[in-house]
């Protein structure tokens, strides 16, 4: 997708190829791409196999959630398991990216920017939270949702036919949303998740990446200071 390749761009000019303290290789098409892994990070001895997850769909909208994909249809329409939920996945680690373009819609309009059409040059600066996947099904665990409750309430919403939102009793930061076929094809159903929740994930990272520099947003860093990956 372009908007997937204008993001990875903008991330490989203005943020990985700044980091001094990790290196970073980026998956071809025919790589490991279809495993879950647009690039993998080295350091020291450690290699993080990351997927990069952007949301092409809100740009400019600042919204406080990410949504984590747990099942979908294939061109067949036959349901399949969505990539927070497929283990078969190489994935150690997201990094999740809201975008802020050059050139916001006007209030109350469509915004004139699709992903189909966005550029690097179209993009002002990305908002990024890097984070483990492990990590963060050991919280949502702790919160009475691990990968079995996740993945039958996926079927349960699929076979009743349900759209929109889906509260969870007692929860405030995270939400169901199945949506609907005749808006996307593949009628994700998926678990949102507040920033709130994600920020506090063991080991989480906050980024601001801008034109020529990025910058660290974690509560422990000192006014922002640019700080090494992760």
């Amino acid at each position: 997708m372009q908007g997937e390749q204008a993001v990875a761009s903008f991330l490989d000019e203005n943020f990985y190829g700044l980091i001094k303290s990790a290196s970073f290789e980026r998956e071809p098409k025919e790589g490991l791409q279809h495993a879950g892994v647009d690039l993998k990070c080295h350091r020291d001895r450690e290699v993080l196999y990351i997927d990069e997850k952007a949301a092409l769909y809100y740009m400019d909208r600042d919204i406080p959630t990410f949504a984590f994909e747990l099942s979908f249809l294939n061109r067949f329409e036959d349901v399949r398991v969505g990539w927070f939920l497929n283990d078969a996945l190489k994935t150690t680690h997201y990094l999740l990216i809201w975008i802020t373009t050059n050139r916001p819609p006007e209030k109350g309009k469509k915004h004139t920017i699709k992903p189909s059409s966005l550029h690097k040059k179209d993009i002002k600066k990305l908002e990024c939270l890097f984070l483990s996947r492990d990590e963060l099904k050991k919280r949502l665990e702790e919160n009475g949702l691990s990968s079995v409750v996740l993945k039958e309430k996926a079927n349960s919403l699929r076979a009743n036919g349900k759209e929109g939102r889906e509260y969870i009793t007692g929860q405030s930061l995270f939400y169901y949303f199945a949506s609907s076929p005749k808006k996307y094809k593949e009628a994700p159903i998926n678990l949102i998740i507040k920033k709130e929740l994600l920020k506090d994930v063991p080991g989480t990272r906050h980024y601001e990446v801008l034109v020529g520099k990025y910058r660290c947003l974690d509560r422990f860093s000192q006014k922002g200071e640019s700080k090494d990956f992760p």
